[in-house]
């Protein structure tokens, strides 16, 4: 029954999705975080975000290019065009040359590894289509709100786990509590910048709530990585507005060892190991994150440039030395894209986070435009978030993680580019003017 409720959903958001264009985008956005709660679909690479994208593709197409600074060449375009090179030669290795696994295509790896593909690939097409199918405020305004009750459903279903289910570490819909918990700290920076921003009356406190729901679900998830990413965003963003806020935040971390879950404090406790009294370092030994960098530092330097193929990382651990439990990822996306695609492909992911960074900032001080000064903080924080917690996680690429974050950002750069016309202000006549 629960099943096909949820295809009742799936197919009346496709219904909606197809017959709208108004509310396309919004509908993706709110189903992104919940793709893996949706059912799955009977046909071979294809599962319920395809379905949903698809309305939003085919406008995109239909639509042409953005109206705003149509003259200027995308921003991202050449470094995305250049990752897109190295991702493709990484799967084509592995899936018609010699660099996969005699175990990875045993159990079926060449299908799995398809899927990946086309994942990394859909993420810079939402990019696309979100760069053209947004064009005025309207659909900008459906498009965040779709994009925060997405994110508010999940807060309020990792803060429900967290306080009321009993269970260790929470998950969400995303089924992953390190997920969930770099989910909720990247996307949390929305509303924080309404509230950094001064927002008045039903704004402000939908922001607190929210935001409050959002670090309840990153407590939940007991993720240190999210918790320290969600500080940094949430500090960095307040630093560019000077809002006195950042007091709030400094006295916040300052005494985090009193208010912080005992069970959150103790994975933090877990990973430091006292080595003299007094003095305490990082427990190499048994914090295996960091054998897994260390292999996968040892595979860069024997396959810098173009990596030892798409999802081959895990199945080379053993041969660098790695003996803890099997595991596929390297829980860090850098070192994760470095030895599968190569330095270079690294580097231009880098590289694609700074070029988005300066947009953000730029649309953060702007002030002819204090709704487009909003977004760009939000982005700034979430931008900041999603950086410094993919040093703790690899999921970058998965679409129901960072499909909301391409189409942000071509929302992004859309807005920067427009030229907001000012109000003519009619002089005033002369005091003892004579009227006509």
């Amino acid at each position: 029954m629960i099943e096909y409720a949820k295809l009742a959903v799936l197919a009346f958001a496709v219904l909606v999705s197809l017959g709208s264009r108004r509310y396309s985008l919004g509908i993706l956005c709110f189903f992104l975080p919940l793709v893996q709660w949706l059912p799955d679909i009977p046909l071979p690479g294809l599962n319920a975000m395809n379905l949903l994208a698809l309305p939003v593709i085919v406008r995109a197409f239909a639509a042409g290019p953005p109206k705003h600074g149509a003259a200027k060449a995308d921003p991202i375009l050449i470094p995305s065009l250049l990752f897109i090179v190295f991702l493709t030669i990484s799967w084509f290795r592995v899936q018609y040359g010699d660099a996969g696994s005699p175990m990875f295509l045993e159990h079926g790896g060449l299908y799995d590894n398809l899927v990946t593909f086309k994942e990394m690939l859909i993420d810079f097409v939402l990019y696309w289509a979100a760069r053209r199918v947004v064009r005025d405020d309207e659909q900008v305004r459906f498009c965040m709100v779709g994009v925060l009750a997405g994110v508010g459903l999940e807060a309020m279903t990792a803060s429900r786990e967290f306080l009321f289910s009993g269970s260790w570490r929470a998950t969400g819909h995303f089924g992953q509590p390190n997920k969930l918990g770099d989910f909720l700290s990247a996307y949390m920076m929305l509303p924080v910048a309404y509230i950094l921003a001064g927002s008045k009356g039903l704004r402000r406190w939908a922001a607190i709530a929210l935001t409050t729901l959002c670090m309840l679900g990153v407590l939940g998830s007991v993720s240190r990585g999210a918790l320290i990413a969600a500080a940094a965003g949430a500090t960095l963003a307040a630093f560019v507005r000077r809002s006195p806020w950042i007091l709030v935040l400094g006295v916040a971390v300052a005494t985090a060892p009193f208010w912080l879950p005992d069970k959150l404090k103790d994975r933090f406790e877990s990973a430091v190991v006292e080595s003299e009294p007094g003095t305490v370092e990082l427990d190499v030994e048994h914090e295996g994150r960091v054998m897994l960098w260390q292999c996968g530092l040892a595979m860069i330097e024997d396959h810098p440039m173009l990596g030892v193929g798409l999802n081959q990382y895990g199945f080379h651990l053993r041969e660098y030395g790695y003996t803890h439990r099997k595991l596929k990822s390297s829980h860090n996306i850098y070192v994760q894209l470095a030895t599968e695609q190569g330095v270079p492909a690294a580097a231009l992911h880098v590289l694609i986070l700074l070029i988005l960074s300066g947009y953000a900032l730029g649309l953060a001080l702007r002030r002819d435009d204090p709704r487009a000064r909003i977004f760009g903080l939000g982005m700034l924080g979430t931008i900041v978030s999603l950086a410094l917690g993919s040093v703790f996680g690899d999921e970058f690429y998965e679409n129901n993680f960072s499909g909301l974050f391409w189409i942000l950002s071509g929302v992004m750069v859309n807005l920067s580019r427009r030229n907001v016309t000012a109000v003519a202000v009619p002089a005033k006549k002369p005091t003892g003017a004579r009227r006509s």
